[in-house]
Order: structure tokens, then C-alpha cells, then sequence
């Protein structure tokens, strides 16, 4: 049965480039076309986080601008480990859901837009690194709105039609 919402809620909205992690006090929310939001949650200790990334990698070695540290996908899954290896947990602990890698031209099926190039890094990434995808809503012609509750790690996932002109 799902943990009911505490008494008191952090929420957090996360902008392009941010990654928050939180306990089961913490709600986090986002809104994505074509960035991609990795959401991790331990259904044990009931902690986890989420990132909005922008692009796949990183290309120079300069740390990222404060603010920004998941701005590239794979800066975002270094983050994610760090605060895992910190809790003594590992990779596979963890439930993964994916979403965004939207796209905006075409029929939202080009393989080389920057949407699907996120998504394709991000699905690389995580199986390189022990995380396993348990759910995921990506590409299309759609952004969407994400609300993911620490609590119970349950997603909510709301798209955003694009009209097209």
C-alpha cells in the first residue's frame, strides 16, 4: 500500500539544468519538451531524486556553472551515484523512470534531434551503470509535466500538446 502524503511537503521545482535529492518528505516537479528527466527512488528507505537535463554530454572538462550541474545527462546519472554511494546503496536499489526527449518538428521521430539524442544517452548511461528502467513515457511531439512524490514514488505524468502550425 502506498505511503499517504506527509503532513509536511517540500516542494521543488526543478529548472533546466538542476537535480534535486530528497527524503519522503519532498515532492519535486518539473516540465519537459525536449530535456529529459531521470527520476530515481529507493521503495526501501524512501529517498531518491530527480534531474532535468538539457543535452547528453558534457564535450569540455570545466565544472558545470552552479545551478547547472545536470544540464548534460551524464553529469546528472555522476550525481545521482554520488548521493547513492554516500547512503552506502547501489544503482540497481533504485527505480528508474525516464521521460521527456520530446521533439518538435516532424512527426517527433527523428533519431538524430536533440530530444532522442537525450533519451538515447540517458537509456545507455543507466544500463552502463547498474540502474534498471522499471517505467518510461518518451519522444513524441509532446512536452509534459512531471510530479514525483519521494513519499511513495509514485509519477505523475501529464503531457503538454504542441500545436503545430
Amino acid at each position: 500500500m502506498p505511503a499517504r502524503e506527509p503532513d509536511f511537503v517540500l516542494d521543488i521545482f526543478l529548472q533546466p539544468g538542476e537535480f534535486f535529492w530528497g527524503d519522503a518528505t519532498t515532492r519535486i516537479r518539473t516540465i519537459l519538451g525536449s530535456c529529459v528527466a531521470i527520476c530515481l527512488w529507493h521503495p526501501e528507505l524512501c529517498v531518491g531524486g530527480m534531474s532535468h537535463s538539457l543535452l547528453p554530454r558534457r564535450k569540455n572538462q570545466e565544472d558545470p556553472e552552479p545551478g547547472q550541474e545536470a544540464r548534460y545527462v551524464n553529469d546528472a546519472i555522476d550525481l545521482f551515484l554520488r548521493n547513492i554511494r554516500k547512503m552506502g546503496t547501489a544503482p540497481a536499489d533504485f527505480q528508474v523512470k525516464l521521460f521527456g526527449g520530446g521533439s518538435f518538428v516532424g512527426d517527433g521521430s527523428n533519431d538524430r534531434s536533440v530530444g532522442a539524442m537525450n533519451v538515447a544517452t540517458a537509456r545507455e548511461l543507466l544500463e552502463l551503470k547498474g540502474f534498471r528502467i522499471h517505467k518510461e513515457h518518451l519522444g513524441g511531439i509532446q512536452g509534459r509535466n512531471i510530479l514525483f512524490h519521494l513519499w511513495n514514488g509514485e509519477v505523475w505524468m501529464k503531457p503538454i500538446n504542441v500545436a503545430k502550425k
